[in-house]
């Protein structure tokens, strides 16, 4: 869904829709407007370096301790955006690379219950 949302289909409202029935599981909090409870992140250890995803490192974590992820369809962040297809495609790439190593590194965690 992240893709489809760098796309802008996340302007839909079908869309939007969508992630909210998510409630959280499996859902990663995005790097640029992630909003994270300080405790959580202390207990999780922080940012890792061993991903190149770090949001998604980071969620993956804070679900294997049993917080959850809320989605909030009004929140709103500026971000830069790639100038090229070849800069979109190495991006693309990096944060898919990133998300598989989160998954490999963070077995299991997706099916945890949140609190």
């Amino acid at each position: 869904m992240d893709a489809l949302a760098g796309a802008g289909i996340h302007h839909q409202p079908e869309f939007r829709a969508a992630r909210a029935q998510h409630h959280g599981r499996g859902e990663r909090s995005p790097g640029a407007i992630g909003a994270w409870r300080t405790a959580a992140v202390r207990e999780a250890g922080g940012y890792h370096v061993d991903t190149v995803a770090e949001d998604a490192d980071l969620t993956m974590a804070l679900l294997r301790n049993g917080y959850r992820v809320e989605y909030e369809d009004m929140a709103l962040a500026f971000t830069e955006a790639p100038t090229s297809a070849n800069a979109l495609m190495r991006q693309r790439f990096r944060w898919s690379f990133g998300i598989l190593q989160a998954i490999f590194k963070h077995k299991g965690c997706l099916r945890a219950k949140g609190r």
